[in-house]
């Protein structure tokens, strides 16, 4: 991400929704907020994280006295009870990959538990993913699942990196419980960031299918996480649907935010800091 040679401010934070590889560096959202703060917010985004993975970087790399901005989509609303991401895939011998693997947490009486990688063999990882909340899903064929080779091709197909959004609005218990899990690691992430100084703010980052997609995504991400006390919540569906309607389409070939997608998102987060306080 290039500099605009100013000292840095901030931090934005997520998957590959607010690291933004379709784009130039310089039409992400996190660099355009950067231009309009005249400071350095830097980009923290990587492909396929999900909030857990994302809250123990931030435990790695965080600053204090600046501004955290964590780019929600839905996926990573439910990614966190999970031993393996939502893309996973098979070793040229059809065996379990402990390069694909990653750590979860779990709710143990409202406390946050962290469970580490799984060993590099074959048993360990089988037992990680089969064990962990999304598991009750998945319907067995051969390691890793249904579901997993499902995504694979539909992903190879239509190169896509959307989802069905209804796993949120599912009323069964295990995903009501990993609602509850995703938004405790959001909670817990705005707790760290106050604790260093920080001021926390969650971006709601919508399906860029504006037609049909945006309020049911953006409804279903806000009746998840609700209203958190000490939390800048943004919701971007203003500024989104202004540049669909000037621009149409917002979504590139592979599902993410195209320039002028992207440069909406960065006028919400504005918008959003100068609500809550935080920048004028």
């Amino acid at each position: 991400m290039p500099k605009v040679g100013a000292p840095t401010c901030g931090s934005a934070w997520g998957g590959s929704f607010t690291q933004s590889p379709d784009v130039a560096a310089a039409e992400t959202w996190p660099y355009l907020v950067s231009q309009a703060l005249g400071c350095q917010i830097d980009n923290h985004g990587i492909g396929g994280f999900s909030i857990d993975q994302t809250l123990l970087l931030y435990r790695e790399h965080s600053r204090s006295d600046s501004i955290v901005i964590l780019g929600l989509i839905e996926l990573m609303l439910v990614g966190a009870g999970a031993s393996s991401p939502a893309f996973f895939s098979l070793s040229d011998d059809h065996s379990p990959r402990a390069s694909l693997t990653k750590p979860r947490f779990v709710l143990e009486k409202d406390r946050l538990v962290l469970i580490p990688r799984p060993a590099t063999d074959v048993a360990a990882i089988r037992d990680a993913i089969t064990s962990d909340m999304p598991a009750a899903e998945w319907t067995p064929l051969a390691f890793p699942f249904s579901l997993h080779v499902a995504t694979a091709i539909y992903r190879k197909l239509a190169r896509t990196e959307q989802f069905n959004a209804a796993s949120l609005a599912s009323p069964r218990e295990d995903m009501a419980a990993l609602r509850r899990l995703g938004v405790s690691l959001i909670q817990t992430f705005a707790r760290e960031a106050a604790v260093r100084n920080n001021r926390f703010v969650l971006l709601l980052i919508p399906s860029p299918d504006i037609q049909g997609e945006l309020g049911r995504s953006l409804t279903m991400m806000m009746e998840a996480v609700g209203s958190q006390p000490g939390i800048c919540i943004v919701d971007p569906s203003p500024e989104l649907k202004d540049a669909y309607s000037r621009t149409g389409m917002l979504r590139t070939d592979s599902g993410h935010f195209s320039a002028a997608g992207n440069k909406a998102l960065a006028d919400a987060t504005l918008r959003g800091l100068k609500a809550c306080g935080i920048a004028t």
